[in-house]
Formats: C-alpha cells, sequence, structure tokens
C-alpha cells in the first residue's frame, strides 16, 4: 500500500468516526447553517468525552475568542448557550431586532470563515 492510500483510507475512517459521533454531516447546507448547527450543540459537546468532539468544541472556543472583542460578541452566547431571545437581547444592548438579528448574522458569518476554514478542518481530521 502507497502512502496516498494510506492517508486516503485514514481520511475515510476519520470523516466515517465524525460523523458516527454526529460532529460532521456531508451536506449542502450553507457554512452559516452549519455554524449554527454547530453552536446548537455546543451545550451537548461539553458533556462528551470523546476526542473528536472534544477537538470541534476547542475550535468552537477558539473561534469565539477570535470575536471577543466585538461589542455585539454577547449576541452570540445569549442566543445559543443561554436560550434568549431576539427581543431580550435588544432589550440588553437597548437597540432594534432588527440590528440584533443583522450583528448576530455578522458574527455567524465570521464564525463560520474561522470554522470552516481549511486548517481547522485538518486540524479536527488529525
Amino acid at each position: 500500500m502507497d502512502i496516498e492510500e494510506i492517508i486516503d483510507k485514514s481520511v475515510e475512517r476519520t470523516v466515517a468516526r465524525l460523523m458516527s459521533e454526529g460532529c460532521l454531516k456531508l451536506s449542502k447546507e450553507p457554512v452559516a447553517q452549519k455554524t449554527i448547527n454547530l453552536l446548537e450543540r455546543y451545550e451537548s459537546f461539553k458533556l462528551s468525552d470523546k476526542p473528536y468532539t472534544q477537538k470541534v468544541m476547542a475550535q468552537i472556543d477558539d473561534a469565539l475568542k477570535m470575536i471577543q472583542s466585538d461589542p455585539y460578541y454577547r449576541i452570540i452566547p445569549m442566543y445559543y448557550f443561554e436560550h434568549k431571545t431576539v427581543w431580550d437581547i435588544s432589550g440588553v444592548y437597548n437597540v432594534s431586532e432588527k440590528t440584533i438579528t443583522r450583528h448576530r448574522k455578522r458574527l455567524i458569518r465570521q464564525l463560520s470563515s474561522v470554522l470552516f476554514s481549511d486548517d481547522v478542518i485538518q486540524d479536527i481530521l488529525s
């Protein structure tokens, strides 16, 4: 067996493992939706002791740290982890619900570009 075959088989097994653990789904969903799915499952990732799940959680943590300096950063944890409504969050920021929605979508796009970069995917698979 040559090196390329070994790599191919290793990647196939890793992808299969990630899919079986629910960390990866092969779909045509936009990356923003995939990011939202990860954020919605973040709390359940914390309960897992599986190495791949821990890697995914670490990548989410790193991505969140990268946007922490954004003035609207708290929208993400409030909405996805504390399950606050857009209306509740708009009261915290004293802005309209539309403004909160716009900033949430913007932050999701930023997280998506980090979470679904080639480097992150390669790190999770290694």
